[in-house]
This record gives C-alpha cells, sequence and structure tokens, in this order.
C-alpha cells in the first residue's frame, strides 16, 4: 500500500512538471472543481442527452411518399405531390451537423477582478469557466477556446 502510494504522488508530481502546475495550484484546482462538480455532471448529462436527441428519428415533412400528412390536407385537394410524412433521420439532410462547433470564451482578467474579488467575481468567473472546460473536454462536438481580456 505505501508503495503504490509513493508510486501515484509520483505520476502526480509528473504530471504537475508537465502542466507547469504546483501542489498549491493542485490544490486550488480541486478545491474550485469540487464546488462546482454538480454543475459539471448536469452538463455532461445534459449534453449527452442532447447527442441522443439528435441520432432520434422523428417525423419527417413535405415528403412523396409515407402516411398522409394530416396537416397538409389543402394541400392534398390542391394537388400537391409532397404531403406525406414518415419517420427518418433529420441528420441525414443536415450536412452542418457534422462540423464541431466553435465556442470563443473571453475572459474577464482586468485587474478590477482581483481589486474588488471581496465581492466573489474572481470566485465565480473561476468556477464558471472550470466548469465550461471540464464539459467540453474530450467532446469531438465542440471546439473550446478560450481567451483573456483585460479591457485594453
Amino acid at each position: 500500500k505505501l508503495r503504490a502510494r509513493e508510486m501515484a504522488d509520483e505520476a502526480l508530481t509528473k504530471k504537475l512538471e508537465e502542466l507547469n502546475m504546483g501542489k498549491l495550484d493542485w490544490e486550488r484546482y480541486n478545491s474550485v472543481r469540487a464546488r462546482v462538480e454538480e454543475n459539471i455532471k448536469d452538463m455532461k448529462r445534459y449534453l449527452k442527452e442532447l447527442k441522443k436527441r439528435k441520432e432520434e428519428r422523428q417525423w419527417l415533412h413535405r415528403q412523396t411518399s409515407g402516411e398522409l400528412d394530416e396537416n397538409r390536407l389543402v394541400e392534398v385537394l390542391a394537388g400537391e405531390r409532397d404531403v406525406f410524412k414518415r419517420r427518418g433521420n433529420p441528420a441525414d439532410h443536415d450536412i452542418f451537423l457534422s462540423d464541431p462547433i466553435n465556442i470563443k470564451l473571453v475572459v474577464d482578467v482586468s485587474a478590477s477582478m482581483y481589486r474588488f474579488g471581496y465581492d466573489g467575481r474572481l470566485e465565480r468567473l473561476l468556477e464558471a469557466t472550470l466548469m465550461i472546460m471540464e464539459c467540453f473536454r474530450g467532446d469531438k462536438r465542440f471546439n473550446l477556446h478560450i481567451t483573456g481580456h483585460n479591457g485594453s
């Protein structure tokens, strides 16, 4: 057990060196992450449901074959041909859904964030940024870019 703990500590130290982080930074990261853990889980669950919903079959309207679309009865009398509906995957018809969505997050890094930190704005910024980073990490549907802006 002791040897396993030493190996884990060595691996953590090596990883922190790769990330250019110290132990204090790591502890700070974990404390902020612990505060938004539930929000991260909720957001990941929502993104997973969104992915499932995209893959779900839906009614495709204005088809030339299938079931008669009761919302287009007037068009039937007028002689229209595309008055049917059928079940299908709408993603087959949308070429834009295959490309990843680019998300650009601009973060306030001005001096006022630190100077007026007593009102909790810096903590809220850290929590929100960390939550977004964790939610989109490893998700191929999104490209996340984070930029700091200092107001000048």
